[in-house]
């Protein structure tokens, strides 16, 4: 599978202008020497759009029909107008745009330097998005998770030996779930007083669910849909139950398979082929989980279960990192 990293540049003196977004319109650098290069990633299944923009500094009027946006900006400052409203947004600051019409001036702090920011851009009429001419700022710690996943994304599409449909798609999954998380865009709860009374039920069956569908590349709301629950009412009845949230859990079970795998030491396992056949995609993040769960790297459970076994396999990747 190819990486599928579109990376291009704009300069002041050529005539395309970035089509990051629908339409765009009266787009200008501020100076004669001013580029612009954004990388984007190839949309997986679900059709998230992550992009990484370096600028010298540049305005314009763009147009999005039907997706949102959220931006996280690194370095600079950008502003952003919809309608009346508008925001300055800087390093540690998240910027959330439903389906509008938008002016933006992104610069850099320092003439000379770049802007630099992140962003995601959702599905057209995802669900869980902005409504329509919404114009949202905060500085939020949970963007911080959406972030750190951003940037892990151009990594990790750099590695052949990761880059499968599957690992596409468990990557999607997060990027679903932190992108949520980071919006609080969550359907209200309805019925609430009769909650108490569904808990231990709820909590069952998203239990049943898990353990039968871990290995696929779920997100919380696919969850939610599937039991039939709000996404909300599903979360708080399973930490009521289960003193977790419904995420923690999926990875514990996750981390059991990957554990059992580990212990089996079949010829032809390696530590990388645990974690995604068990679910694991984040691999650093899995390594240091698996590390707090059992005690030990997985590459230190794998090879003494290797050599008890007596099939040391020599094509063990050691640590998930």
């Amino acid at each position: 599978m190819e990486a599928l990293i579109e990376t291009t540049t704009f300069h002041a003196d050529g005539r395309s202008v970035p089509n990051t977004f629908d339409r765009a319109f009266d787009f200008h650098f501020d100076n004669p020497q001013g580029h612009y290069t954004h990388r984007i990633l190839n949309p997986g299944p679900k059709g998230f759009k992550i992009v990484h923009v370096l600028s010298s500094g540049h305005s314009g009027r763009f147009v999005e029909n039907d997706r949102t946006t959220i931006s996280l900006t690194l370095q600079g400052q950008a502003d952003v107008q919809v309608g009346t409203r508008a925001f300055s947004a800087r390093p540690g600051q998240m910027v959330a745009l439903g389906p509008s019409e938008r002016n933006s001036w992104l610069r850099p702090e320092v003439p000379g330097e770049a802007y630099e920011s992140y962003a995601v851009i959702s599905p057209p009429n995802w669900p869980y998005g902005m409504p329509e001419d919404t114009l949202y700022r905060a500085t939020d710690p949970k963007r911080l998770k959406l972030l750190e996943l951003l940037r892990f994304s151009f990594s990790y599409r750099s590695n052949p030996e990761l880059l499968t449909d599957r690992t596409v798609s468990l990557h999607e999954a997060l990027v679903e779930d932190a992108l949520i998380a980071a919006i609080g865009s969550v359907q209200p709860t309805r019925n609430l007083q009769t909650y108490a009374y569904r808990t231990e039920k709820i909590a069952k069956q998203v239990e049943d669910y898990i353990h039968d569908n871990f290995r696929e590349a779920l997100t919380m709301t696919q969850i939610s849909e599937e039991l039939g629950y709000s996404l909300r009412v599903m979360q708080k009845s399973f930490r009521a139950r289960k003193g977790m949230s419904v995420r923690s859990f999926l990875s514990a079970v996750r981390l059991d398979a990957m554990h059992a795998a580990l212990v089996a030491a079949k010829p032809g396992m390696t530590v990388t082929r645990a974690a995604v056949d068990a679910g694991l995609f984040h691999l650093g993040r899995s390594s240091a989980a698996y590390r707090a769960q059992y005690g030990e790297l997985p590459s230190e459970t794998f090879d003494r279960h290797s050599r008890a076994s007596g099939d040391l396999n020599s094509g063990c990747e050691n640590d998930v990192a």
